[in-house]
């Protein structure tokens, strides 16, 4: 399975708000789970410093992900329980290949976003000739 064969909301759903393996693997700890998970377990379970993985949950969080168990717990999200992120853990198991190689290529075209981004702003950014006529 290539990225082009890849489900159009999986691609938008990898681009928008799993954009990282350990994401992926953090959603799939929470799903096997089937309940509240203390968050150092899951921190651990994705190998990730404790700060890390609770800057990925709160990522997680933000999009409906994951959300708190009670306590020092987190859990699956409202927005897991979609068919498209049913599909993306189905391609995961299946086939870590395509589900990674999709994220290098949405990466790329991240970085190169941005290098033409910045690259468009130096030539704006320039300093253009003093046109005032004040001179003193």
């Amino acid at each position: 399975m290539t990225r082009a064969r890849l489900p159009r909301e999986v691609r938008e759903l990898l681009e928008t708000s799993v954009g990282s393996i350990e994401k992926i693997e953090a959603l799939r700890h929470l799903c096997r789970a089937e309940g509240p998970v203390p968050r150092a377990e899951l921190a651990r379970a994705v190998r990730l410093e404790r700060e890390t993985a609770d800057a990925l949950l709160g990522d997680l969080a933000s999009a409906g992900l994951v959300e708190d168990g009670g306590g020092d717990t987190v859990q699956l999200g409202a927005a897991t329980a979609s068919a498209t992120c049913d599909e993306l853990m189905r391609i995961y198991e299946e086939d870590r290949v395509a589900v990674v190689s999709t994220l290098s290529l949405l990466s790329m075209e991240r970085i190169r976003s941005m290098a033409m981004r910045t690259f468009s702003e130096a030539f704006v950014s320039k300093k253009k000739p003093n046109t005032d006529n004040n001179h003193s």
